[in-house]
């Protein structure tokens, strides 16, 4: 049975992700050009979502963490 590290070490492979900066002064462009639509509901449910992948992820951490000092002490 693989132990926890093992499967967080695996895990965090598979994590894969993508950045773009943009000045504000594009996305005012965007905005004015109709190519950004804010929809308040969706940044609404995008920031509930992502305030749960943060509270997922600080479990999972202290979970990481406590696995990780037991092996060591």
């Amino acid at each position: 049975m693989n132990s926890l590290l093992e499967r967080v070490n695996e895990q965090s492979k598979t994590i894969a992700t993508d950045s773009y900066s943009m000045s504000v002064g594009e996305l005012l462009a965007m905005y004015k050009e109709g190519e950004l639509i804010l929809r308040p509901e969706f940044q609404i449910r995008t920031a509930l979502g992502l305030f749960k992948r943060s509270l997922e992820e600080a479990a999972l951490n202290k979970v990481y963490l406590k696995a990780t000092t037991e092996n060591i002490g």
